[in-house]
């Protein structure tokens, strides 16, 4: 199994996430196309971006902005999929995951791959995440980078995704096309290509795409209720059906909590510096009310 992390920079939830899927799964070949701030890592394949970005750059010249996130971010996002194809050929890898570096990894993922029994080309969450995207063929992958392409090459489809971003804009200020709206495109045109890795659990076990994800049993925070068994976090569907959980995802502000769920090496100490965090702001804020 192939499990691979594209990042730039150094950010302090890295560490976390190569860690756990280095203790979770110490068959997988772990790949970090980083930069040379984060080759420092240990037990991993890393790589350079600069080295696989002849593909991404040119799309780069021909990108559209659409959306109120920042261009350069939006951009990469976009980008990251170009990036890991070019990956890919260069090293001869037919297959692979694709994971954010805001994941934690608990269980064997290439146990779960090989027990889905339908046909399918990637994997993707309920609701669109692309935290643990495994495409299962670099065919399929091209397929996706060449539709991409063409999208920005045709002013036909630039006018749509416009479109799109005016939609986005008028009904919430926030958002617009993404690299999660490109695949939705994609997957319009490929309809049977999807396998939905959260819901319904496959074999008793799931992905969690969202620390708040609505399929599962939220407690009281709002956030995924889980409980431990030796280390595995466990959570139960709406449906009431107990499963134990491959992987969880924490984005946005929701990246605190890795070092809560985090069960690698020190694990005790980065629950220690979350909980003193939660405290320390918690307190700061009281003083900061009562102020006013």
């Amino acid at each position: 199994m192939n499990l691979i992390f594209i990042h730039k920079s150094d950010s302090w939830y890295l560490s976390y996430a190569l860690k756990q899927a280095i203790k979770s799964n110490p068959n997988a070949n772990i790949y970090l196309i980083g930069d040379t701030s984060n080759s420092h890592h240990k037990n991993i394949h890393h790589h350079l971006i600069t080295d696989y970005s002849n593909n991404a750059n040119s799309f780069a010249a021909i990108y559209k902005h659409f959306s109120k996130a920042n261009h350069d971010y939006e951009l990469f996002c976009i980008q990251r999929w170009f990036i890991l194809q070019e990956f890919m050929i260069k090293n001869g890898i037919e297959d692979a995951l694709l994971l954010d570096t805001d994941v934690l990894i608990f269980l064997d993922v290439e146990w779960f791959i090989k027990n889905i029994t339908k046909d399918f080309q990637l994997t993707r969450g309920h609701n669109g995440s692309m935290g643990f995207v495994y495409w299962k063929k670099l065919s399929y992958l091209t397929c996706f980078c060449n539709f991409v392409m063409e999208l920005y090459s045709q002013n036909e489809s630039i006018t749509i995704l416009r479109k799109a971003y005016e939609d986005f804009v008028t009904v919430s200020n926030v958002g617009g096309i993404s690299d999660m709206t490109l695949l939705d495109k994609y997957i319009e045109i490929h309809p049977n290509s999807l396998f939905n890795i959260e819901i319904p659990p496959l074999n008793g076990q799931a992905f969690v795409t969202a620390f708040d994800s609505p399929v599962f049993r939220l407690n009281k925070k709002g956030f995924v209720d889980i409980s431990w068994v030796k280390r595995i976090p466990y959570v139960t569907t709406i449906e009431n059906e107990r499963v134990a959980v491959i992987g969880i995802h924490c984005y946005g502000l929701q990246k605190k909590y890795l070092r809560k769920l985090y069960q690698g090496k020190h694990k005790i100490l980065c629950r220690i510096v979350f909980y003193w965090k939660e405290s320390y702001l918690k307190v700061l804020a009281d003083i900061l009310r009562r102020r006013k």
